[in-house]
């Protein structure tokens, strides 16, 4: 709605004029005052329904604001979540080459319990790192399951698996 005008009130009656004349103005002027009020009136309701508005605006900009930091706060928060992962996952796959590199793990693979226990303990430690990723896909567990070859340590990925 735009602004309603208020219209312009005709010349007073001025005490220098003469008698009749100045009733005709006097009349003219105080005939002209219900339709000035009206427009007024009608002015104010505008100023203030518009003020309500501006204030509402003002308000949804204080909570966008508001909400916007926020935004950022879990915005790095997931940043520093992201990085962990990514350590984690570099850990992981620095404990899966200590297994594939490790002693007797090749095709002579010793057969002692000691180097079986090794090879379990670092699998383990795989596992346990990969697991607090949170993307950790059926892919990424058939990897692992290529790293643990022999029965005895597919333990990890049952049910009596080591909890986190």
């Amino acid at each position: 709605m735009a602004y309603p005008p208020i219209p312009l009130l005709p010349s007073p009656p001025l005490i220098t004029d003469e008698p009749a004349e100045f009733d005709t103005k006097a009349f003219t002027w105080v005939g002209a005052l219900e339709n000035w009020t009206a427009s007024a009136n009608s002015a104010g309701e505008y100023i203030d329904t518009t003020a309500g508005e501006v204030e509402a605006d003002a308000l949804a900009a204080s909570n966008a604001a508001t909400s916007a930091s926020n935004s950022e706060t879990a915005a790095l928060g997931y940043r520093n979540e992201a990085e962990q992962f990514r350590n984690d996952a570099e850990a992981a796959a620095g404990d899966a080459a200590q297994i594939v590199h490790a002693p007797g793990s090749g095709c002579r693979m010793r057969r002692g319990r000691r180097m079986r226990r090794m090879r379990a303990i670092l699998t383990q430690r795989v596992v346990r790192r990969l697991r607090r990723i949170t993307l950790f896909s059926a892919a990424t567990t058939r990897v692992l399951r290529r790293l643990t070859p022999s029965p005895i340590y597919r333990n990890v990925w049952g049910p009596q698996s080591v909890k986190l």
